[in-house]
């Protein structure tokens, strides 16, 4: 298509310049007929160029279609991960502990089904609420996150 383009627009140049130097008269009124049948193929070329190799509209729209399908799809997946952090972090505030980070290792499948391998909690610079009753943090972290990813409790791990 961009040569097609540069072609058009070359052709055009010349026919201004031609027509700039040549004295009016007879022989400039020919020269622009013939130069006129000669754009008319460039201009064309692409239309022909369609036929001739059966060029299928339907094809590029259905590879078009996949192609922002799969774009959604993938947008779709990276919000569900973004839910899932924010409840996480969610279930570790209602745990009592405030700023820890949490990482997520994941698949996705063919299918665009999010399949959770483990659990990174970061909880050095995070602060645990003293009003809470005493309990083993860890451990209930691992199960609360375990149960709610549906994980073993050895795929939580927690940096202290």
């Amino acid at each position: 298509m961009k040569e097609w383009a540069l072609k058009i627009l070359i052709s055009v140049l010349i026919l201004s310049s031609i027509s700039i130097i040549l004295p009016t008269g007879k022989l400039s009124s020919y020269i622009k007929y013939v130069f006129a049948i000669i754009l008319i193929p460039i201009v064309i070329e692409p239309v022909l160029m369609i036929k001739n190799n059966n060029f299928d509209f339907n094809t590029v729209f259905n590879e078009t279609e996949v192609q922002v399908q799969n774009d959604y799809l993938d947008y779709i997946s990276e919000q569900k991960i973004n839910e899932y952090n924010s409840r996480l972090n969610v279930l570790l505030n209602n745990l009592g502990v405030l700023g820890a980070k949490v990482d997520l290792l994941y698949n996705i499948d063919e299918n665009y089904i999010i399949h959770i391998k483990k659990v990174c909690i970061d909880l050095t610079n995070s602060v645990i609420n003293s009003d809470k009753e005493h309990i083993d943090i860890i451990e209930t972290i691992k199960t609360a996150y375990s149960e709610y990813l549906h994980i073993d409790k050895d795929e939580v791990i927690i940096y202290e």
